[in-house]
C-alpha cells in the first residue's frame, strides 16, 4: 500500500445506495388491475374505490393490454380514457436509476396527466414485457429517504473538508460564523452549533468546530465567503448557488423526518399573483432539483480536492484563503502597522480606501501556478508581470486603483511557500486594489492575467475569495 492509498482512507465514504425504479414501484404480481374487455364504467368504479388515476388492464395470461386513466388528475366523476401503451412514451426499464427516474417523472409531458411509467424487462433479442409500474406517489418511500440521507451526508462531508481547508484555525472559523450570524445569515443554526461546541469544550469533549455545523450553516458560509465560486459547473453565480441551496434545504428537512403523507411533500414557493400558471407540484420535481444539485456539488467538491500544490488533500483554495492583503505606499514597501487590510472570511472595514464602495485585490504574479512552480518573490518573471498590469491600469483611466500586496501565511501544508518565507521573511506577491468595481469585472481582470482567484469585498461585508474561472476560448 502506498502513501496515497493510506491517506485516501481518511476521506473514504460509502457511496450512495443504488435505488432503482423497481425498488420504488409496484410489481405486476401485486398491483390491482382491470380485466380485458371491461367497460369504462366498470373501470371508473374500481378507480374511484382505490383512488387510482391509472388502472392497468390485463389479459387472462397476465399480459398488459392497455390502461385506463382519469381525464384530469384526481377527477373520478368523468368516465376514464382508454389508452393503448406507447412503449417509447409510457415505459421505462425496471432498472432505471433514481435520478433518471425523477427526471422522467418531472418531465413536462406529465403536466396534464398522472405522472407514472410502466416498468419493462426484456431479453437481449426479445420483446419488452411489462413487469410493474411506478408513479410520483411511490417516491414517498424509505428507499428514497435512504438515498437522500446518504447523498446529503456526502455533501456535508465534502463541504466540511472545503471549510477545513479555508479555515485551518478554529478562531478564524468562529469569527466568520459570528459575522454571518450577526448579519442574519443562518443565525439560529450557527448559534446552536457554536453553543454545542462551547458546551463540549467545557468538558474537553469537543471535536473540531466544523463537525458541529449543520448543512444550513455550511452552505451559508460557502455562499458568503465566495467559496461557492470554486465549485465550477455546480454554481455559475451566487444567485444560482443560493437557489440550489434553498431547494436542497427544503428536501433535507423532508428527508430528515421520513414518516410523511404524500401531501406533506416539499412544495414550490407560491405567490399571491404568479406571473405564469404554475405547473404540477410533483414530488419528483422537488427531489430531482435537489438531488441533482447535490450530485453536481459533490462532484465539483471532489474535483476541487485534486487541485492542490502539495501531496495532500487540501485544495489550493486553502492557501489562497489564508493569505492577507494589504495597502502599501508603493511596490515592494514593507507592510506598515495599521494599514488597510483584507482577509477572506473576515468582515471588511466600513471605510474602504478612497471612500470606495467596493474593492478587489488583483495580482499579475505567478499566473496559473502549478505544483512546485511558485516563483521567487523577486523573480524577473514576476517583475515583468507586475509592470504589465501597472501599465494597463494606467492606460485604463476609468479604472480606479491603488498599490497593494499580499502575504501568504507560513503553512505547513505548502512547504514551497514556507521555504520562501524562511528565505525572504514572507511569501509576498505585489498587486493592486481595484476600486468601485463589480465582482464580475474583477474576475475578468483576473482571467486576463491568468489568475486563479481575486479577493473582493464591499464596505462592512465579509471579504470573499472568488475563483476567476477560465477565460472563454476565442475561435481562430
Amino acid at each position: 500500500m502506498n502513501d496515497k492509498s493510506i491517506f485516501d482512507a481518511f476521506t473514504a465514504f460509502q457511496h450512495k445506495p443504488q435505488v432503482t425504479a423497481a425498488m420504488l414501484g409496484i410489481s405486476r404480481r401485486d398491483w390491482v388491475a382491470g380485466e380485458a374487455g371491461q367497460a369504462a364504467e366498470q373501470a371508473q368504479e374500481k378507480m374511484r374505490a382505490y383512488r387510482f388515476d391509472v388502472l392497468p388492464v390485463q389479459e387472462a395470461d397476465g399480459q398488459v393490454a392497455g390502461y385506463f386513466r382519469t381525464r384530469k388528475v384526481g377527477d373520478f366523476n368523468q368516465l376514464p380514457e382508454w389508452c393503448t401503451i406507447d412503449e417509447a412514451a409510457d415505459c421505462l426499464p425496471y432498472k432505471t436509476g433514481l435520478l433518471p427516474l425523477l427526471k422522467q417523472l418531472a418531465d413536462k409531458r406529465n403536466a396534464d396527466r398522472a405522472p407514472f411509467y410502466f416498468l419493462t424487462s426484456s431479453e437481449p433479442e426479445g420483446p419488452q414485457e411489462i413487469v410493474g409500474m411506478v408513479a410520483d406517489v411511490n417516491l414517498n418511500s424509505r428507499a428514497v429517504f435512504q438515498y437522500g440521507y446518504a447523498a446529503l451526508t456526502e455533501l456535508e462531508m465534502e463541504l466540511s473538508d472545503l471549510i477545513g481547508a479555508a479555515f485551518p484555525e478554529e478562531n478564524r472559523l468562529q469569527q466568520a460564523l459570528d459575522n454571518l450570524a450577526q448579519a442574519g445569515f443562518a443565525q439560529k443554526s450557527i448559534e446552536r452549533s457554536l453553543q454545542s461546541f462551547a458546551n463540549d469544550s467545557k468538558r474537553e469533549q469537543q471535536n473540531t468546530l466544523r463537525e458541529y455545523l449543520n448543512l444550513r450553516s455550511m452552505l451559508a458560509l460557502v455562499e458568503h465567503t465566495g467559496l461557492y465560486s470554486w465549485l465550477g459547473y455546480a454554481a455559475a453565480n451566487a444567485g444560482e448557488f443560493s437557489r440550489k441551496c434553498n431547494e436542497i434545504l427544503k428536501v433535507r428537512n423532508w428527508v430528515a423526518h421520513p414518516v410523511h403523507s404524500y401531501e406533506s411533500r416539499p412544495r414550490n414557493f407560491r405567490t399571491a399573483t404568479p406571473a405564469v400558471e404554475a405547473g404540477p407540484d410533483l414530488l419528483a420535481t422537488r427531489l430531482y432539483t435537489a438531488f441533482s444539485a447535490v450530485d453536481t456539488m459533490v462532484r465539483s467538491l471532489k474535483s476541487l480536492r485534486k487541485f492542490t500544490d502539495s501531496q495532500n488533500d487540501r485544495p489550493r483554495v486553502g492557501q489562497y484563503f489564508t493569505s492577507q492583503f494589504f495597502s502599501v505606499a508603493q511596490k515592494g514597501d514593507a507592510f506598515a502597522e495599521g494599514a488597510f487590510r483584507l482577509e477572506p472570511g473576515v468582515a471588511a472595514p466600513e471605510q474602504l480606501p478612497a471612500n470606495s464602495r467596493s474593492i478587489a485585490y488583483l495580482t499579475s504574479q505567478n499566473p496559473e501556478p502549478k505544483s512546485g512552480s511558485w516563483l521567487a518573490v523577486d523573480s524577473i518573471e514576476n517583475q515583468v508581470h507586475f509592470n504589465g498590469l501597472e501599465d494597463e491600469l494606467k492606460a485604463q483611466e476609468l479604472v480606479a486603483w491603488d498599490v497593494a500586496a499580499s502575504q501568504a501565511r507560513a503553512d505547513e501544508q505548502f512547504p514551497a511557500i514556507r521555504q520562501q518565507q524562511q528565505a525572504n521573511n514572507m511569501y509576498r506577491e505585489d498587486g493592486c486594489w481595484l476600486l468601485n468595481i463589480t465582482p464580475e469585472t474583477a474576475c475578468e481582470w483576473g482571467r486576463r492575467y491568468k489568475q486563479d482567484a481575486i479577493v473582493y469585498a464591499e464596505a462592512g461585508k465579509m471579504a470573499q475569495l472568488l475563483a476567476c474561472g477560465k477565460a472563454p476560448k476565442v475561435n481562430q
